[in-house]
Order: C-alpha cells, then sequence, then structure tokens
C-alpha cells in the first residue's frame, strides 16, 4: 500500500425479530441504524485529511451487506454535510443506473470542477479480491463452506479461537482445503492498491484517501498483516485487538502510510510499523556505531588494534547479511514489512 486507506466491517446482519431493512438489502433495521451512527466516525476520520482531499469509499464484497453498509455511510455523511460548503458528497443512488465508463467520466468531471473542495464519493464496486466466495468459505448458494463449517466448530462457537486457530495453523485443516490468512491478507493488500490506482489516474495530483467494507476474519487478517510484519499470528493479532475480540460490526480501522513508518489507527490505539528501508537503514547503522565502538576501544599495540578491527569487520558483515537477508525474503514474497512497536 503507497496511501492512506481506510476498513469497516460491514453492518449487523437480519436475524430473528431484526428483520432486513426494507431498502438497504442484507442488513437489518439495527444494522442501518448502527451504520447511521458508525458515520460519525467516518466522518471525524475524514476532517483530519486536507482541506480537498477526495475520499473514495469503493471496495465492497460479493455480500449485499457490505455495500448497503456502504450506502447508508454515504447518505447519512450527505445529510450530515448538506450545509456545509466545504464538502460535496456523492453517492450511489447520485449515478445509480448508468455504466461504468460513464459514472467514472462525471465523476472526473466532477472532481476537476470543485478543486479547492473535500469529495466524499460513496459508490462502492464489488470486488473480487474482497469476495468470501471467491476464497473458499462460502459456496455458490451462500452456505458456509464444509471447510468453513469445520472451523467454527473447532471454535466451538467462539469465533475468535477459531480465527487464533486458524491463522497459527496458517489456515491447514486436515481433510479440507480452504484460504490460507495470507492468501485472504494479500487479497486484500491488491484490493487496496487497485483502488488506490483508480483513485490515482482518475484524481490527478488531489490528495486521496481509499476506503472498503468487508468481513470480520479477513478485516482482523488484513490488519494483523499490515502491523505484523507481512506475519500472521494470533500474538500478533491479540496485540492489535486488546482484547476486545474481532473486528465488530461497523467498526472503523485506518492505515497511514509514509516513507518511513505505517501506523494502524484502531481501538485508540496507534501501532507504528516500520518499512523495509527504514529496517535497512537501521541494521546498517547499528552495525557501523557496533564498529566504531570497538574500533575505538584499542588498547595501544597491534594485537588490540588487530582484535577491535576484526570484532567491528564482523559487525558490519553481520549488518550487510542481515539486509540481505531481510531484501532477499521480501522479493521472495512480494509483500511490505513491518516491525511492531506500539
Amino acid at each position: 500500500m503507497k496511501r492512506d486507506f481506510f476498513l469497516t466491517r460491514h453492518s449487523i446482519k437480519p436475524k430473528g425479530n431484526d428483520v432486513e431493512d426494507k431498502k438497504y438489502k442484507g442488513i437489518s433495521k439495527k444494522g442501518v441504524a448502527l451504520a447511521r451512527k458508525s458515520s460519525k466516525d467516518i466522518l471525524k476520520y475524514i476532517e483530519k485529511g486536507p482541506d480537498n482531499e477526495v475520499i473514495f469509499l469503493g471496495g465492497v464484497s460479493d455480500e449485499i451487506r457490505t455495500k448497503s453498509t456502504a450506502d447508508v455511510y454515504g447518505q447519512e455523511l450527505k445529510r450530515m454535510l448538506k450545509n456545509d460548503p466545504n464538502y460535496v458528497v456523492i453517492t450511489s443512488e447520485d449515478v445509480r443506473w448508468q455504466t461504468y465508463d460513464k459514472v467514472a467520466g462525471q465523476l472526473k468531471e466532477f472532481i476537476d470542477r470543485n478543486p479547492d473542495k473535500k469529495i466524499i464519493i460513496d459508490v462502492p464496486f464489488f470486488m473480487n479480491e474482497f469476495s468470501l466466495k471467491s476464497k473458499g468459505w462460502l459456496d455458490k448458494e451462500g452456505k458456509p463452506t464444509p471447510y468453513l463449517s469445520k472451523l467454527l466448530e473447532i471454535g466451538g462457537g467462539d469465533e475468535e479461537k477459531a480465527l487464533k486457530y486458524w491463522m497459527d495453523n496458517q489456515g491447514k485443516i486436515e481433510g479440507l482445503v480452504g484460504p490460507t490468512p495470507l492468501q485472504v491478507a494479500k487479497g486484500y493488500e491488491q484490493g487496496v492498491n487497485m483502488l488506490q490506482e483508480y483513485a490515482k489516474s482518475q484524481f490527478g495530483d488531489r490528495p486521496y484517501v481509499v476506503g472498503i467494507v468487508g468481513h470480520s476474519f479477513e478485516a482482523d487478517t488484513f490488519l494483523t498483516y499490515v502491523a505484523g510484519s507481512g506475519q500472521i499470528d494470533s500474538n500478533i493479532y491479540s496485540q492489535l485487538s486488546v482484547g476486545k475480540g474481532i473486528i465488530k460490526e461497523t467498526e472503523l480501522a485506518s492505515v497511514n502510510v509514509k516513507p518511513d513508518v505505517t501506523t494502524v489507527s484502531y481501538r485508540g490505539e496507534d501501532t507504528k510499523a516500520q518499512t523495509l528501508e527504514t529496517l535497512v537503514k537501521l541494521i546498517f547503522i547499528s552495525s557501523f556505531l557496533f564498529s566504531l565502538l570497538f574500533s575505538t576501544n584499542i588498547t595501544g599495540n597491534a594485537v588490540g588494534v588487530t582484535k577491535s578491527s576484526i570484532i567491528g569487520l564482523i559487525f558490519v558483515a553481520i549488518g550487510i547479511i542481515s539486509a540481505i537477508l531481510l531484501i532477499t525474503k521480501r522479493k521472495k514474497q512480494r509483500v511490505n514489512y513491518f516491525i511492531l512497536n506500539k
């Protein structure tokens, strides 16, 4: 990921007396109310950005509840900001029944005509990278696959327990095939990158941030991946989730990306993750300082000089080898590496 982004989980699904909303399919009436309430959190996040920023909530899964959740966000943001001259909000209803190319053209034209305003584009598109069916969680009818059913059985009704088991076993369940944590995380990473590339092509030099609405398990895994040096396990997840379980319906998380550090903001905590380039620099600097420390510890005789010089060279060699191994590992797995630093 080269730029900032944010994500939420979808809102509450219909269950029992909490029936499906007539307008927003896939989420319940309480779910609509919750999404409206959570729109305030999204607005607080948006308000922190530059005055002419474009906010593009553009990615959802093939489950209608994710799109409906995003649509509620858009309508509520539009309602809250209708009298604010510094904001413009475009929602799915504003571009309904139009082709993709026509929508893209209209959005670009609208952005160009409002260079000084903050523009919120809530026009979510289904992206396969966020799909539950394509990864093997659900079958074609939308029902849990044997793999997911077995995983939930292992958790004994505790979704977080199932998630931790899945992470620590790298998705392996004997006799069954399903997604691995790394596959899920890379899928989300690719989806975010695609949204960012699209935004870059459409919004010109304007600052922008993209947003997605996804699912628990997957969102938890992706955030763990970003905060955990490209690694995914229950320990990293537990540090990030601060003992509050899996991501809740409509809960917001954001990621701030800078050249030297990436920050995951979630549940009131900022987890700083240093980039590969910074890690390499730290390795070289540390090795160099250690070499200086030993090389200046000279006893005044030739033997002392030789020993200290050799020790100094050893530290330099360790630094070079460590950096090479780190770079090689990154190229092999093609992921961004971070170090957890809360």
